[in-house]
């Protein structure tokens, strides 16, 4: 993996019908595996992994600015809500973390090309 341009971090996934607590830890768990990979010298694309509006808070700190992060689009299209949650989370991520790219795993919404031709 030392060899890739980058590695997709691993996600412990971001409900939002989890606990905060539970979130929380999740989110922890995903930047503390990031960094032990980092520091084994693998190149890692760090997963944006939100919940609800409240996650917006705190779940993109750890991650860094002006970088390529990744997104998943898995779950979204039988479930309006989470659509809805997606689209503000994205671009609440953008605004605070600024990214330079995204890679989107599944299938990328057309508005996101759109709405963010330059990343």
């Amino acid at each position: 993996m030392r060899q890739a341009k980058g590695v997709i971090s691993a996600e412990f996934s971001l409900y939002r019908d989890y606990p905060e607590e539970i979130l929380i830890a999740n989110c922890r768990a995903n930047r503390l595996i990031d960094y032990a990979l980092q520091q084994a010298g693998i190149p890692i694309i760090p997963t944006a992994g939100f919940a609800d509006e409240s996650s917006w808070e705190w779940c993109f700190d750890g991650l860094p600015l002006n970088s390529t992060v990744a997104i998943t689009t898995n779950c979204l299209r039988r479930d309006k809500e989470a659509y809805r949650l997606f689209v503000g989370g994205v671009n609440t991520m953008v605004a605070k973390i600024q990214p330079t790219a995204i890679v989107v795993c599944g299938k990328c919404p057309d508005w996101l090309e759109k709405r963010f031709p330059d990343i």
